[in-house]
């Protein structure tokens, strides 16, 4: 899955904003988003992003976390590469 977002540059804290409050959030919406497996966070020209490899397989446990816990952020970035 790539999101392309509206921004020249896709920074550390937009991207977790997105893995932690959008993406993940939507399967509780029951958004039919099987199949996933990486998830690409990308700028506006798709040359700049950060990629998620384990697609949605944490988002369980992602959604169960309070915000912002630094479990959630050191399960996400181990996961993570540039793009």
């Amino acid at each position: 899955m790539t999101i392309a977002l509206p921004q020249g540059q896709v920074t550390e804290e937009i991207y977790m904003a997105v893995m932690t409050a959008g993406l993940c959030p939507g399967i509780l919406l029951d958004k039919p988003l099987e199949g996933v497996r990486e998830i690409q966070v990308l700028n506006k020209f798709r040359t700049q992003g950060y990629v998620y490899e384990k697609g949605l397989e944490d988002c369980e446990k992602i959604n169960s976390r309070p915000s912002g816990d630094d479990h959630t952020l050191l399960d996400i970035l181990s996961a993570t590469h540039m793009f």
